[in-house]
């Protein structure tokens, strides 16, 4: 494959990636009108945005922004919704889990101050990679939705032969 075809191959890529984190971000992904109504919607922001990037009268080789705006959006798409998610009941939870388990072994710390600070530090990290896990979980689901809503080919209906 040439460099040009590679790199718009490369470029759509991470623009459906983008898309992905932004619906594991933002969307209900029970509600197919949801899901329908992020994905017109980030479509036809990270386009724009494509399109604002790029020089006027440059050829699809001479464009990096064609890849470089939808990898700004997913890492923006992904921080958000890692910070959603580590708000998230499910990671607070496992947060004041942690940090209690910690704060049961204060008496290991010099000063109950030590013991405090290791117990948040311990349940910001058990909160940051709750919020990993259920960004994960929530890709998974949104590919499995793009799975089964992709149809498979079929291949075209064959004429009688003999006629």
């Amino acid at each position: 494959m040439c460099p040009v075809c590679e790199s718009g191959r490369a470029a759509r890529a991470t623009f459906v990636e983008a898309v992905n984190a932004a619906l594991a971000a933002t969307a209900d992904l029970n509600d197919p009108a949801d899901v329908r109504a992020v994905v017109a919607q980030v479509n036809a922001e990270l386009k724009a945005e494509v399109l604002a990037a790029r020089p006027a009268g440059a050829t699809r080789a001479e464009v990096a922004s064609d890849q470089a705006v939808p990898a700004g959006a997913l890492a923006e798409y992904r921080a958000g919704a890692l910070w959603l998610l580590a708000r998230s009941p499910q990671a607070e939870a496992e947060a004041e889990t942690v940090r209690a388990a910690e704060q049961r072994r204060a008496h290991r710390h010099p000063t109950q101050a030590s013991a405090q600070e290791g117990a948040e530090r311990v349940a910001d990290t058990a909160r940051r990679r709750t919020a990993e896990h259920l960004l994960q979980q929530r890709l998974r689901t949104v590919q499995q939705l793009r799975q089964h809503t992709q149809r498979p080919a079929t291949a075209p209906a064959r004429e009688a032969v003999n006629t």
